[in-house]
């Protein structure tokens, strides 16, 4: 039986179609990258030989690197103190705000006093149900 020579690029299969098409993307990419090439043969062919560095560079990142701290990933300010409590508190009157009364202070005192005297009695309560056995464990 005579074997028939086919050419594939006579037939008009998906997958003909499909080979040209990345042919062409593949002519296509070829063409872009040689041009970039060129690009970057010309920007160093223009560019200066050696760096130009300003004289006060170092002082200009001494003083950014001095103002600025990474936390989480991100440049945040540097704050004033270097204790984790100093810094709650220079958050905490940032958030609040200036003081408006003299006693400001005094009020706060009084409602985390209160809160704390809440959670206490909640606490207590709870306590209090955990020790007791319950009505049904003493009817068993």
């Amino acid at each position: 039986m005579p074997q028939l020579a086919v050419d594939w690029k006579s037939h008009h299969s998906p997958t003909a179609s499909r080979n040209q098409g990345l042919t062409n993307l593949n002519d296509r990419f070829d063409q872009i990258e040689k041009e970039s090439e060129e690009g970057l043969e010309a920007s160093n062919v223009t560019a200066t030989p050696g760096q130009q560095v300003r004289a006060n560079f170092e002082e200009i990142m001494d003083n950014f690197l001095g103002r600025f701290e990474v936390l989480g990933g991100k440049m945040k300010p540097v704050m004033a103190s270097n204790s984790p409590l100093d810094k709650l508190d220079t958050l905490r009157s940032e958030l609040l705000g200036p003081a408006a009364q003299p006693d400001c202070h005094l009020e706060r005192r009084a409602v985390k006093e209160q809160i704390l005297a809440k959670l206490k009695a909640d606490q207590r309560a709870h306590d209090s149900r955990l020790a007791l056995p319950s009505q049904a464990a003493i009817r068993e």
